[in-house]
């Protein structure tokens, strides 16, 4: 499995927008997005646990990400 995955090209606003996932008070502006150094992470609960959903060079790759998996 590679370490960065890509996601195909998809109107990211809009897709964060109708599922939620943008985040006023978030450091990185998206909804369980966070910043690890040069990458971000994308992170879920169900329930008590916590679910990696992956790791992305930008911040809106991982937005897109949750939202998917969320939407």
């Amino acid at each position: 499995m590679p370490a960065y995955v890509r996601l195909p090209a998809v109107p990211a606003l809009a897709l964060c927008l109708a599922t939620g996932a943008l985040a006023a008070r978030s450091a990185t502006g998206y909804k369980c997005v966070y910043r690890n150094g040069n990458t971000y992470h994308a992170k879920s609960k169900m329930g008590s646990k916590q679910i990696h959903l992956g790791t992305f060079m930008t911040a809106v790759e991982a937005a897109v990400c949750y939202a998917r998996h969320v939407g």
